[in-house]
């Protein structure tokens, strides 16, 4: 199975095998009758691009969402649903899945559940989470990426219950994350951990620039930092060949610390990045 993304607001989870969508996953602030249905009946899979489905608006116009690179509070055309911008599957649980959205929610799911949200935080103060990844070694470990221009860590046995709705400031007031990760100029469009270590990220940015850290909240690099770094260093590598917005990144599974970006320059580079 996989997973999409929408700027509708849901989350659809797919079999290659199917013509049509398993089951969509929606905001239930937005939609108060349910947070999941099983889509039988469809014919037609009616979802949004893949994960993460930020695209440019087209020439033509029809889309005149624009790039989510501001760091004030959005005003989202479409007052029904908040978008999607990423979900993404655990690779510790072939049942549960991440996904994050507009209105900084990020949001926890159970597929097999009858009450498919697990939980439900705001992560960046209100402001648009544009990606978001499972730790690939530890399995509670979770990381956002914002317009805010930082990358947060979260320990998901450590986000409280917090009552939104009783709070004078509800829609903007979350849950403080183990590490939080500030060096990009401009919004962060994706983050992704390394699937060789536990305690090293990539990101891109619209500030043209890919970035590695190193998570010094992971007992791995506090171990690290006593030896080879110094303390309270966790920008470790940048890249800034790219001359347009950096929209993907990702490691390579075979060549360890090696890595690839892509950009609206239409370029694709590959680096060593640590």
């Amino acid at each position: 199975m996989f997973c999409s993304a929408s700027w509708d607001g849901s989350v659809k989870v797919w079999s290659p095998v199917r013509g049509q969508s398993l089951m969509t996953l929606v905001n239930p602030r937005k939609d108060h009758r349910h947070t999941s249905h099983v889509d039988l009946g469809s014919s037609t899979g009616g979802a949004g691009g893949v994960t993460g489905g930020l695209v440019p608006t087209p020439k033509g116009g029809g889309n005149n969402m624009s790039l989510p690179l501001s760091t004030s509070k959005p005003t989202v055309p479409n007052p029904i649903n908040d978008c999607v911008y990423q979900a993404t599957f655990s690779p510790h649980d072939p049942s549960t899945l991440i996904s994050v959205n507009s209105s900084s929610n990020c949001q926890l799911w159970d597929i097999r559940s009858p009450q498919p949200m697990q939980m439900n935080f705001i992560a960046h103060n209100g402001l648009e989470v544009l990606s978001c990844d499972y730790n690939k070694y530890r399995p509670t470990v979770i990381a956002t990426a914002s317009v805010d221009k930082s990358i947060k860590i979260w320990d998901l046995r450590m986000i409280p219950d917090l009552k939104h709705q009783f709070l004078p400031h509800g829609d903007k007031i979350g849950p403080s994350p183990l590490n939080k990760l500030i060096g990009h100029d401009f919004a962060v469009r994706k983050v992704t951990w390394s699937p060789h270590a536990s305690d090293v990220l990539l990101s891109c940015s619209y500030d043209m620039t890919c970035k590695v850290w190193k998570d010094q909240m992971d007992d791995n690099a506090r171990f690290a930092n006593s030896n080879r770094l110094f303390h309270g260093r966790a920008l470790v590598n940048g890249f800034d060949k790219h001359r347009e917005f950096v929209i993907g990144c990702d490691w390579s599974l075979w060549g360890s610390g090696f890595a690839a970006s892509t950009g609206w320059d239409e370029m694709v580079y590959v680096w060593k990045a640590t």
